[in-house]
């Protein structure tokens, strides 16, 4: 794993156990990785992550802070850390744990998508989300992450879309509309910068059995940008209809927002395709496909 030392259920049993001996008992199973953190379950009790590399450890610590900040504020949950411990010595990496929270991630929930039961409270948390003053998590260290030409996202999207093509992801025609979207000009001048979950899908909300969003968890990407950004995420799981549903808590919706949110949904595509063929995960390949169905039939 790019970035630190790789960590196993085992691995992750023995650093728990020295360094969160209260969990010490519990077993421990993998729940899943990125290219910075690695989750496990402690026992139904804990999720404990891993953050990966240097970055990744701050981003952790601060991601901490940060949900310590917004428990009180959101309707929804999130991970509140109660285990804590900065990077050890040389492959020991920082770690943090929370209480295990409700409900099922939406990316692997079993039920039919139900945009009432989701649009609403989804929508109500991005409103407050976005409505907070930037400056008291800037002062804990959530970077600012706005680039009005949208340069960095496009050159990320467009290289993800050719590894696609390499690994026979897409058709060709597939390929061919999905950067037709990823290179129209569109511009992030003049927003202003806003708190954002930043890496908002449907992996990373939490549904009760009814379908009801319940949690949002994985603040890592967290930053202070454009809120299109957030809104996109909602497209990407759930289309116009989910973002419509929102939009009935959230506010109105200016079409420039919508369209940024549409590129993004693009670009979050095509980073799950790649995802998921490059680690044979098709759920990731799944929902990236749906969600380009989604765009197109916007």
């Amino acid at each position: 794993m790019p970035g630190g030392p790789h960590i196993d259920a085992a691995r992750a049993g023995a650093l728990i156990a020295e360094r969160f001996p209260d969990l010490a008992a519990l077993p421990v199973t993998p729940l899943g990785a990125g290219t910075d953190h690695a989750a496990f379950d402690a026992g139904g009790r804990a999720v404990v992550r891993f953050g990966m590399g240097g970055e990744s450890a701050d981003a952790l610590m601060r991601e901490a802070r940060l949900t310590g900040m917004l428990a009180p504020l959101l309707d929804l949950a999130v991970p509140e850390f109660r285990w804590l411990a900065p990077p050890g010595h040389a492959d020991t990496p920082a770690m943090g744990g929370y209480p295990r929270l409700a409900g099922a991630p939406a990316i692997v929930w079993d039920g039919a998508l139900s945009t009432r039961a989701c649009g609403p409270p989804m929508g109500a948390a991005l409103r407050v989300l976005h409505e907070l003053d930037p400056a008291p998590f800037a002062r804990i260290g959530v970077p600012e992450d706005l680039e009005p030409d949208l340069s960095d996202w496009r050159d990320d999207a467009l290289e993800d879309l050719d590894a696609v093509g390499v690994l026979g992801a897409l058709t060709p025609q597939e390929g061919a509309d999905l950067e037709a979207i990823l290179v129209r000009p569109l511009t992030a001048a003049g927003v202003r910068p806003r708190l954002l979950h930043g890496d908002l899908a449907a992996e990373h909300v939490l549904l009760d059995e009814a379908g009801t969003p319940v949690a949002v968890i994985d603040w890592s990407d967290a930053c202070l940008g454009d809120p299109a950004r957030d809104l996109g995420g909602l497209l990407h799981w759930g289309g116009a209809p989910l973002l419509a549903a929102a939009a009935t808590a959230y506010g109105p919706l200016p079409t420039a927002l919508v369209e940024r949110a549409h590129w993004y949904a693009a670009c979050r595509a095509v980073a799950d395709i790649r995802f998921g063929a490059e680690r044979a995960l098709p759920v990731y390949v799944a929902a990236g496909r749906a969600a380009l169905g989604h765009l197109a039939a916007m």
